[in-house]
């Protein structure tokens, strides 16, 4: 989820893959890894969820969301959330 600036609502922004019914078993192995590592980071598990995502950038360098949220995650922790944090990345440029 990304709020732009301006804006008010996180908007969901996807990468398609591939069909469903043709995903590999390592493609769906490594997104079950990747909605933990989700599921961790809104949970605001920062430790764990970098320990997955560092896990998730290591085995697939060419998977730009895993350092993307390496680094949302070192952002988070170099600053406090607001108590009604949700999880959306706040975009602050356009």
């Amino acid at each position: 989820l990304v709020r732009f600036k301006g804006k008010t609502k996180g908007i969901e922004v996807y990468q398609p893959l591939c069909p469903h019914d043709q995903a590999s078993d390592a493609l769906r192995h490594e997104l079950a890894s990747h909605h933990r590592a989700l599921e961790l980071y809104w949970s605001k598990q920062w430790d764990e969820a970098r320990s997955l995502f560092e896990q998730l950038h290591a085995q697939h360098p060419e998977t730009e969301i895993y350092g993307l949220y390496l680094q949302r995650i070192a952002e988070i922790r170099e600053r406090p959330l607001a108590e009604e944090w949700d999880g959306v990345y706040e975009r602050r440029t356009k």
